[in-house]
């Protein structure tokens, strides 16, 4: 009977923290290469884990980007200038990518803008939906420059957002958090910079998890500002995170004694009566 091992370090950091999906496509494409056999075409490991094609294509490429490339569709890595204008323009659905992205950013591409596009197109594997979507949502964020795009796409392939679904669900996720950092700040009165990364962390941990009521930050920040004379991101949240804890802890102190019930079988009036008959005989 073949056997292979994958050493605990991987599964603990890896495996057990990637999505279902790719940890079954990383363990199934690993199964065949460790025994030397061909691993089978997408389509059929798709049908074997009972997943869509674009889940298959999405766990190759993340686990590329995590450093970990298995048998796919992912082309070894090389710079993207090694693409040649020929080969470029033989592909006619990236001549439609083409197309529509010269028309959202207002510009002929230039032969180095064609190669990063395709570099995001051949080598990432993202879709021609998926890029012009791409393109779409820097061109709102006033940042279509092909840099930004590149980074982008490598941002999004990071994190698996292969699907049409999976993109939508991401950039509803960044609207929703991108109102609230705007709420945030104009309860703070932070105005004429952008939060910091750890500021930014804080918010999200707010947003998920913490949840404070307006009433709470306005409070934390009179709190905050009284004390240390200035707005701290950092010492509002200290003051927010135990309000949470407080009553969280009274709730799990209370639920020790849910299950207590007071006795109904015993006659506390008789028991006074008779213990005070007997001081009174004692005396």
């Amino acid at each position: 009977m073949s056997e292979f091992s994958i050493p605990v370090d991987f599964l603990d950091n890896c495996i057990f923290k990637a999505k279902p999906e790719y940890s079954m496509v990383y363990l199934y494409v690993y199964r065949y290469l460790s025994n030397n056999l061909k691993v089978p075409d997408n389509k059929k490991i798709a049908e074997d884990l009972r997943i869509f094609e674009e889940d298959v294509l999405a766990a190759f490429n993340y686990w590329s980007g995590k450093g970990y490339p298995i048998n796919g569709p992912v082309a070894p890595a090389f710079d993207k200038s090694s693409y040649k204008p020929a080969e470029i323009s033989r592909d006619g659905e990236f001549s439609f990518v083409c197309d529509s992205v010269e028309k959202s950013l207002g510009k002929i591409l230039s032969t180095s803008d064609r190669q990063t596009l395709f570099w995001i197109y051949d080598y990432l594997g993202f879709s021609s939906t998926i890029i012009i979507m791409m393109v779409n949502y820097a061109m709102a964020e006033n940042k279509g420059k092909m840099r930004y795009i590149e980074k982008l796409a490598i941002s999004w392939a990071e994190k698996g957002l292969y699907t049409v679904e999976a993109a939508e669900k991401h950039l509803s996720d960044v609207a929703i958090y991108r109102s609230y950092e705007r709420r945030i700040k104009n309860k703070l009165g932070v105005t004429g910079r952008e939060f910091t990364p750890s500021e930014k962390q804080i918010i999200r941990q707010w947003e998920t998890e913490v949840k404070p009521t307006e009433k709470q930050l306005v409070e934390a920040l009179e709190i905050c500002v009284a004390r240390t004379g200035k707005v701290s991101l950092k010492y509002i949240n200290g003051i927010l995170t135990k309000w949470k804890e407080e009553p969280e802890s009274k709730k799990a102190q209370k639920g020790k004694f849910a299950n207590f019930k007071n006795r109904t079988d015993i006659d506390y009036d008789k028991i006074e009566i008779e213990a005070m008959k007997k001081r009174i005989n004692r005396s």
